[in-house]
């Protein structure tokens, strides 16, 4: 299953699609199904002038089987982890007696790093994901945020609309504005992973200009996480969005888990390096439902 969107390539709006499911019945794998499937519906795609595919597997063992179909692993997505308290990881390793003593110096932590990130003098505006409606000058924001980028996501509030719009699903947007006008926002909801109550954060854009901007989205996340008692903050993104945002100054760590960025260019109308240059892709929006 494949989901198409739209993409603006310098400026220039491009169809691309996203592979979202693949499956293959237990007594038919290892005869090369799975290959075959690839090589033919993206083949299709091509036919209906998808420029290139786009997936993000965090399974090892599915990787040889895309590249056997043409696919070419573009760079590593790793899961950005900030721990807010370690009492449920600790329980789930049978030593949640610790996180007593362990909880009180990671507050401290927290703490000092809190002190050393500037915030500039902003505004925020936090709404549901049934408000869309109500955010004025969200579209004027996305234009002038999707312009600045090489290659990027189209996104608008039809986009969020429908993106946002799954049942029983309570995602918060934060707009974040100076003089009035949007210059960065974010899209994050709660999830429990392994146990852990966590807030996954599945959008952050800021414009160029305001990157430190980023490490207040950011502190704003952790206010709210902690209003609702979570535990950590999940960030699934580039190496190269961690760098430019300065996550690691705001307490997130790189954890082992990451996706990977995969890409079958079907019409090499981009050339492989410009696919490949991680700092042409703004990927904080990733198009998938890890989250």
């Amino acid at each position: 299953a494949a989901i198409p969107y739209q993409y603006l390539i310098n400026n220039q709006e491009c169809r691309v699609s996203m592979v979202c499911d693949v499956m293959t019945g237990v007594n038919a794998r290892g005869k090369g199904v799975f290959t075959k499937m690839g090589l033919y519906a993206t083949n299709k795609l091509k036919e209906e002038n998808i420029s290139f595919t786009t997936g993000y597997p965090i399974r090892k063992e599915v990787i040889p089987g895309h590249i056997k179909a043409g696919w070419e692993i573009i760079f590593s997505l790793p899961l950005f982890v900030k721990f807010i308290s370690v009492k449920s990881l600790f329980k789930s390793k049978k030593i949640g007696f610790i996180s007593v003593f362990v909880d009180p110096i990671l507050g401290f932590y927290n703490n000092v790093l809190s002190i050393f990130c500037s915030y500039p003098s902003y505004e925020i505006v936090s709404y549901s994901n049934s408000d869309l409606s109500d955010i004025s000058g969200l579209n004027d924001f996305f234009k002038k945020w999707s312009s600045e980028q090489k290659i990027a996501l189209k996104k608008d509030s039809v986009y969020l609309s429908w993106r946002l719009g799954a049942p029983e699903k309570d995602y918060k947007i934060a707009t974040f504005l100076l003089a009035g006008k949007i210059v960065g926002y974010s899209v994050y909801c709660s999830v429990v992973k392994e146990g852990i109550p966590c807030i996954a954060i599945i959008d952050v854009s800021v414009l160029k200009g305001y990157e430190g901007l980023s490490n207040a989205v950011l502190a704003h996340i952790e206010t709210f996480a902690r209003q609702r008692k979570k535990e950590a903050i999940l960030f699934m993104t580039s190496n190269h969005i961690n760098k430019l945002y300065g996550m690691r100054k705001s307490g997130f760590l790189k954890s082992p888990h990451k996706f990977f960025l995969i890409i079958k260019n079907l019409t090499n109308e981009f050339s492989k390096d410009f696919l490949k240059n991680e700092e042409n892709w703004h990927l904080t929006w990733l198009d998938s439902d890890n989250f």
